[in-house]
């Protein structure tokens, strides 16, 4: 009988399975590390939308300049009279010009941050852009 029982605690003793109490603590371990990662992973998604409505507010500014050489130095009033979307999914665009400054705004339509918007006015003479808004993302505006 003790030759038998010597078998089964050295069978126990070689076990190289996962232990029950293992397992909960790498769940644990793995659930604390989302909890900490997803936020940041919101803030990504936002500023890429940020970036979206960027670079449409850089094309709508290049439009302008080419349609005003094609109309006497006039701008376009309206984004279709452009030939771009006046919207996509997650921005609503709005444009104007004179013969001194171009203003692009876009302005969120969905999302949580839904009261958001991103201004750009391009000053003609100097070549300069000023940036504004409350989105995060927003060149030269709030980061987070």
């Amino acid at each position: 009988m003790a030759r038998g029982g010597r078998k089964i605690r050295q069978r126990v003793k070689n076990n190289n399975g996962v232990t029950l109490l293992e397992l909960v603590i790498a769940v644990i371990f793995v659930g604390v590390l989302a909890s900490l990662a997803l936020p940041k992973f919101d803030i990504v998604i936002e500023k890429m939308r940020a970036s979206e409505a960027v670079a449409h507010m850089e094309a709508t500014k290049a439009a302008q300049m080419t349609y005003a050489l094609e109309h006497n130095g006039t701008y376009a009033q309206f984004i279709a009279d452009l030939g771009l979307q006046d919207s996509t999914s997650n921005w609503t665009y709005l444009t104007n010009g004179d013969s001194a400054v171009i203003f692009v705004q876009a302005v969120r339509t969905s999302g949580p941050f839904q009261t958001e918007w991103i201004a750009m006015q391009y000053f003609i003479d100097t070549h300069a852009e000023v940036w504004s808004g409350t989105h995060p993302g927003t060149p030269g505006g709030p980061t987070s």
